[in-house]
C-alpha cells in the first residue's frame, strides 16, 4: 500500500519544476513540500511515515509535508505558481 500511494503522489510532484536556475542547493540537498488533503487517519501518519522512509533512502533530499483541508488545498494550489522546467 505504502509504494501505491508513494507512485500516485509522482505525478504531482514531477509536475511542477523550478525555475531552470534551480535545483539543489550549494550542499547537494534539495527540500520539497509535500500538501496533501489527509486530515484523517490512514493517510494522516502515512504519508509523514512514506516522506520518512524515503528520506532516510535518500539522504540529500528533505521532504515537508503538509496536511490541509480540501478547500484550503485548493485555495494553496491555486495560489501557488507553478514554475515548469525541462529538466
Amino acid at each position: 500500500m505504502l509504494s501505491g500511494l508513494a507512485a500516485l503522489s509522482v505525478p504531482l510532484t514531477a509536475a511542477c519544476g523550478g525555475d531552470p536556475g534551480d535545483g539543489p542547493a550549494a550542499d547537494g540537498k534539495v527540500t520539497f513540500d509535500w500538501w496533501n488533503i489527509a486530515t484523517t487517519e490512514p493517510g494522516r501518519s502515512l504519508f509523514p511515515r512514506i516522506a520518512s522512509a524515503f528520506m532516510a533512502a535518500h539522504p540529500d533530499v528533505r521532504i515537508e509535508t503538509t496536511s490541509l483541508e480540501n478547500e484550503a488545498f485548493k485555495s494553496k494550489l491555486t495560489a501557488t505558481p507553478c514554475r515548469w522546467s525541462t529538466r
